[in-house]
């Protein structure tokens, strides 16, 4: 699963004029880049935890037992399955041992999206049958109260799990990305400042130094259906359940 696929030089649509914080709508520029296909899996990340004698995924809250490695080995039956709980500087760590990089934000937008500014791999139309996201399970939600009351009448724990990468084909974008929209978000090598043109008092956040940006959403956020446009802040040094990454390079 270590394929890359190659994104071209050039010019594509980045942001939205309609999602907080990802305004404006604007045409970037990207040098040409090749980006993973698919999210970093366990198995892959096993290889850099035991040779680079790199700190494991865990945490010890009890929320995150069941994705909390013991011994440098992933939980059994998740080898293909994106490695969370994992920083934004494991991340980059992962990536610059495999002779990489974290995708900057616009690579990361470019690639999902294709040049023509999708708002999600496959096209313009929200389709919860298409990404790995909790409407699945849920249906449609549309307010606080309707996602309080799915939780409180769901088995949350034993349903609402990361999948194995590649196992919703229509994820895909333009390029051949795959899960850029669902499974898990991802880190990419920015800090959470205002956009290009942006409002730089649309957040405090901005003017942070220890802020990233995760891309996509994931198979338990409540926003499931928000665009590719959407920017994620965490500190550097969150971990999550379901946040994950892939790595990019030079060409």
């Amino acid at each position: 699963l270590d394929d890359m696929v190659t994104v071209a030089a050039g010019e594509f649509v980045m942001g939205d004029d309609h999602v907080p914080f990802s305004a404006p709508r604007r045409k970037t520029f990207v040098k040409a880049f090749k980006i993973d296909r698919y999210e970093v899996t366990n198995e892959a990340y096993q290889a850099f935890v035991i040779e680079a004698k790199h700190r494991q995924p865990e945490l010890m809250d009890e929320w995150a037992a069941d994705y909390s490695w013991r011994e440098n080995q992933y939980p059994e039956g998740t080898k293909d399955q994106p490695v969370v709980l994992v920083s934004y500087v494991d991340a980059q760590k992962y990536c610059n041992w495999r002779g990489a990089r974290l995708p900057i934000e616009a690579e990361w937008e470019k690639a999902a999206r294709g040049t023509t500014g999708r708002v999600y791999p496959w096209g313009d139309k929200w389709d919860g049958r298409k990404s790995h996201t909790v409407e699945r399970l849920s249906g449609p939600l549309t307010s606080a109260k309707d996602w309080e009351d799915f939780e409180k009448n769901f088995d949350a724990d034993q349903l609402i799990r990361p999948f194995a990468v590649g196992s919703y084909p229509e994820d895909i974008s333009a390029f051949g990305v795959v899960d850029a929209h669902g499974n898990v978000q991802e880190w990419v090598d920015d800090l959470f400042e205002a956009p290009e043109g942006g409002d730089a008092a649309e957040s405090e956040l901005y003017t942070r130094k220890d802020v990233a940006i995760a891309k996509g959403t994931s198979f338990v956020n409540r926003d499931y259906a928000a665009p590719l446009s959407a920017r994620f802040p965490y500190k550097m040094t969150h971990r999550e359940t379901n946040i994950g990454f892939r790595c990019a390079k030079d060409i």
